[in-house]
């Protein structure tokens, strides 16, 4: 059991088509822990009435939208790359 690996025994089960919906949600649940980082949360305690406060959020949140794009591309060209890349035979 050398090459055991619980994470990915999770993820295989989480993209078999034969699990159920509620158990692939858990898995994924369970594996993100161990691949994705958490976002740490962010408290903003401006007044949410003035202009100034306003244009902040937005700028804020148009970095935000502007990140997670970025991150959801690198997502889906690791994936391709995850693919597309040849299987190696394990060592013994």
């Amino acid at each position: 059991m050398d090459d055991y690996d619980p994470v990915v025994a999770l993820a295989l089960v989480a993209v078999d088509r034969r699990t159920t919906l509620d158990q692939r949600i858990r898995c994924n649940s369970e594996v993100a822990q161990y691949v994705r980082p958490k976002l740490k949360s962010v408290e903003m305690s401006l007044e949410p009435d003035t202009a100034e406060t306003l244009a902040q959020r937005e700028q804020l949140s148009s970095q935000l939208i502007g990140i997670l794009t970025s991150s959801a591309s690198a997502r889906k060209r690791e994936s391709k790359a995850a693919k597309n890349k040849p299987t190696e035979p394990p060592e013994k």
